[in-house]
């Protein structure tokens, strides 16, 4: 008898003791949101770029929802071999070795259904007849359309929810949409090469911590923030002192559309140093034009926007 080992295919459409694999099985068969080949039977994570169907590929899928599973196993004590209590993301390898109850079951896969119906909620506009069009093509597309992104970024969700308990819906809502275009400068040399019009690897991590800078930086450490200067510096090949001025101004086109930080801003806001810029940016949502008062900021910026800023314009 021959035995070879299995792949991550394999395990996805065999496996009925990991409850990552029977929950992602359940979903595709149970709901209609994977349904006109959204998810791509391949046994590699890549898309062909003929495919106009797809959002991911199944061991993408598998992927994703092994991140969300994190959720629910991080407060369960699971034993090793040795009877000892493995501590970390290591216990959720451990933990689908063996088939849950059928209420874990269940509850794992609407966890899921959850996670993906928010996702695929914030474009539906791409599965229409006439294909995904500009959400994969040459010129770019959405992060949730590249597995070397959508990987990233559900880790970034997880970590979100984690903290805050958002529901998955509010949390896609509140990252600016432009921040979703590979295309877009703060995604350059990291995600998209804007030269050779062709995806970039190796930059998982990098990638996350940007989701999670640009949603709140007070999620990352202080040790992160420093890991992202320090590869943004080679990858944009910008000096050290200038790496966040250039981030943060990168940012501020993801939010507000604009190709710089206009001075104009500056003089709203009566400071100039990055952080302030970046204080804004981290408590608003996008906005289309650009108030000069108090009175209009008011109806424009969130609340603690307004209190971050109303006593430093006051002293002005």
């Amino acid at each position: 008898m021959v035995w070879r080992l299995l792949s991550m295919r394999d395990i996805i459409a065999l496996d009925e003791d990991d409850v990552i694999a029977i929950a992602s099985r359940n979903l595709i068969d149970q709901s209609s949101l994977f349904g006109e080949d959204r998810i791509l039977d391949s046994k590699t994570k890549a898309i062909p770029d003929n495919n106009e169907r797809a959002l991911t590929t199944i061991i993408t899928y598998y992927e994703c929802n092994k991140e969300l599973a994190w959720l629910f196993i991080k407060d369960i004590p699971v034993k090793g071999l040795d009877e000892k209590i493995i501590k970390g993301r290591a216990k959720v390898n451990e933990y689908i070795r063996h088939r849950p109850s059928d209420n874990i079951i269940e509850y794992f896969t609407n966890e899921c259904e959850a996670y993906w119906s928010a996702l695929i909620s914030s474009c539906k506009d791409a599965f229409i007849e006439s294909g995904i069009g500009r959400y994969r093509n040459r010129d770019g597309g959405h992060v949730f359309f590249r597995p070397v992104s959508l990987i990233p970024f559900t880790k970034a969700v997880v970590r979100i929810k984690e903290r805050d308990n958002l529901e998955y819906k509010e949390i896609i809502e509140q990252f600016s949409s432009n921040i979703f275009w590979i295309q877009n400068s703060i995604w350059k040399k990291i995600i998209w090469d804007d030269v050779k019009k062709n995806m970039i690897m190796g930059n998982s991590k990098l990638i996350e911590l940007i989701f999670l800078y640009s949603f709140d930086s007070s999620i990352l450490t202080e040790s992160e923030k420093k890991k992202i200067a320090k590869e943004l510096e080679s990858k944009w090949d910008y000096h050290e002192s200038d790496i966040m001025e250039v981030f943060s101004n990168r940012l501020a086109e993801i939010w507000l559309g604009l190709s710089i930080f206009s001075k104009e801003i500056q003089m709203i806001f009566g400071v100039q140093d990055s952080n302030c810029k970046y204080k804004y940016l981290q408590n608003t949502k996008k906005i289309n034009t650009i108030a000069g008062t108090l009175d209009e900021l008011e109806n424009k910026f969130s609340n603690r926007t307004k209190d971050y800023f109303s006593p430093r314009l006051a002293q002005d």
